[in-house]
């Protein structure tokens, strides 16, 4: 059996070296310039050919083996996140108000090391893998624009992987499950057309502060009553206007959603257009829109059995969970599994880890060789069965 170990703790110091690089050069979504620069420098230097400015900051390097076989895709995210790094250790972020908070730093640090060790062995295997190094991956649709530019295509990706360290998974853990592994999310906005009045003249007004509070107290009903395992709905805005001597004319809701399938989706949909029209009755109107944004995560079958047994082959049984429920949570990797089967993982950072999306996440280093290692093993196997 071919292993890839020896080659992934052979360049693990240096893979490590580089996480910490790219650590202190945050830069937010379509912006991954110096990113980009640093990950297509390492490529080279591991004997590969890289293509740049995919969806205008994205990277593509191919290992081709020189024989017939499948085309495997391994697709890390490169941007970071508008927040302010308060901690103060030698490699924190040199760009003011901008933080890898959500490990994607790491993320690609562990696409190099696959990388480089695959390259070491590859007169051993057959097909091609294609890593992709995708930006905008928060908010900014970054697998979309990849898609688009035809990241899938020439040559075309059979398969597809990808991996997210996972605070509060135990140190270590690998997880994952077919079907739906992460929701699918979106917005939804609510306008209360009111009319003004003096304020000491309410009875002439429809004020858009109250019919938004009677909003507000609906949707929150909502919410209480909807399977919590599978389906969110949190309001995070509310806006009545600016005061001016008189009442608002304008009320303005902004909400969330997280939801396991598209019927799930069309259950809120309904229910918020029931709430409004209730509430609205024949004194107002008001406006819903919806905007989805990610679709849900959804995991083939066949894919995600050879992560697990992948991982429980190096890791054993202990250190390997299938999940039995969706996690609350969304990503953009979903867009490729529409097109391509694969599966989308997750790795431990630890149970008391800070979460990702905070200004007191840090990236714990141990998940890079766990991680490599399953993606190596993964492919090698996959495409030796070609």
């Amino acid at each position: 059996m071919i292993k890839a170990n020896t080659h992934i703790q052979k360049i693990l110091p240096e893979i490590l070296d580089v996480r910490k690089q790219l650590h202190q050069i945050p830069e937010l979504k379509y912006e991954e310039f110096k990113t980009a620069e640093l990950i297509a420098e390492k490529l080279k230097s591991y004997g590969y050919d890289v293509k740049k400015e995919i969806a205008k900051t994205g990277l593509v390097a191919i290992l081709d083996t020189g024989k017939p076989g499948k085309t495997i895709g391994l697709r890390a995210d490169m941007d970071a996140l508008p927040l302010e790094e308060p901690e103060d250790f030698a490699y924190r972020s040199e760009h003011p108000g901008k933080m890898h908070a959500c490990g994607h730093d790491g993320h690609c640090a562990t696409a190099l090391a696959v990388a480089y060790a695959l390259h070491q062995i590859k007169d051993e295997l057959c097909g091609k893998v294609k890593f992709i190094f995708q930006p905008a991956e928060e908010g900014g649709k970054g697998s979309t624009a990849m898609i688009d530019a035809g990241v899938l295509e020439n040559p075309t990706i059979n398969e597809i992987y990808g991996f997210h360290n996972w605070p509060g998974l135990p140190e270590g853990i690998v997880a994952t499950k077919a079907g739906t592994i992460l929701v699918g999310n979106g917005r939804f906005e609510i306008t209360i057309n009111g009319k003004p009045a003096h304020t000491a003249q309410p009875q002439n007004a429809i004020n858009p502060v109250t019919i938004g509070a009677q909003l507000i107290t609906a949707l929150d009903e909502l919410r209480l009553s909807l399977d919590q395992n599978t389906t969110v709905l949190n309001i995070i805005s509310f806006n009545s206007g600016e005061f001016k001597r008189g009442m608002s004319d304008k009320g303005h809701i902004v909400g969330v959603y997280y939801v396991e399938t598209e019927n799930d989706l069309e259950k809120i949909k309904f229910s918020i257009n029931k709430i409004c029209n209730n509430i609205a009755g024949a004194k107002t109107e008001i406006n819903i829109s919806f905007t989805p944004f990610h679709s849900p995560t959804i995991n083939t079958a066949k894919e995600s059995d050879l992560i697990l047994n992948v991982a429980k082959e190096i890791y054993g049984d202990t250190k390997v969970k299938t999940l039995d429920k969706s996690m609350i949570a969304s990503e953009d990797f979903s867009e490729y599994l529409r097109h391509v089967p694969g599966c989308f993982f997750l790795v431990g950072a630890g149970e008391s880890a800070s979460s990702v999306h905070t200004n007191q996440f840090q990236f714990n280093d141990s998940v890079i060789s766990i991680a490599a290692n399953v993606f190596c093993q993964t492919i090698i196997n996959s495409l030796l069965s070609s």
